[in-house]
């Protein structure tokens, strides 16, 4: 068994040790992303001078942005398709997965880490903390049992990567400056 398995095994049964880890891990690989993406939703929407949220084309492209990486995620795990942890390990995960996917790498890491430069692009003043968070989320996946940590190391590369090129040739193709 190579370091990252055993380092991803280590923090899985760490995790699974102790009531505050299990509800940690399932607070931070769960829910979490779908926080920032209504933080990221929101800033987007907030309309500074009327003091309203306002969903117009930029609020929605957001949803758009995060597609190129999601896709790149989904063809890499295709091509890898590793088992996840928790089935190597022959035990039942903290968070119960409702696709079956493989576990290279984590669309949750790629998600969380694709907002986090979404807002180096749009609002750099949170993106410490959607930096954070996207850390927070990726940790869990692992702390759960469903990744390892080259799962969510390559799921940010990817995010964090693959999203501002996308975002890029996205807005030139629709006419955006």
């Amino acid at each position: 068994m190579n370091i990252d398995h055993k380092l991803s095994h280590g923090l899985f049964n760490l995790a699974r040790s102790h009531w505050i880890g299990r509800h940690l891990a399932i607070l931070a690989g769960t829910h979490i992303v779908w926080l920032m993406l209504g933080v990221l939703l929101a800033a987007t929407a907030w309309n500074k001078e009327t003091l309203t949220f306002t969903v117009d084309r930029y609020t929605l492209l957001l949803l758009v942005f995060l597609l190129p990486a999601w896709g790149v995620t989904m063809l890499l795990s295709k091509f890898v398709n590793r088992e996840r942890p928790f089935e190597e390990l022959k035990q039942k995960p903290l968070i119960a997965p409702f696709v079956r996917t493989a576990s290279f790498p984590s669309a949750h890491a790629t998600f969380a880490f694709s907002m986090a430069a979404m807002c180096s692009l749009f609002f750099p003043s949170i993106l410490p903390y959607m930096l954070g968070a996207a850390l927070i989320v990726a940790l869990g996946r692992v702390a759960a049992g469903l990744h390892f940590f080259s799962d969510i190391i390559v799921g940010a590369l990817v995010g964090f990567g693959v999203t501002p090129y996308a975002m890029a040739i996205i807005m030139v193709a629709l006419g955006y400056d």
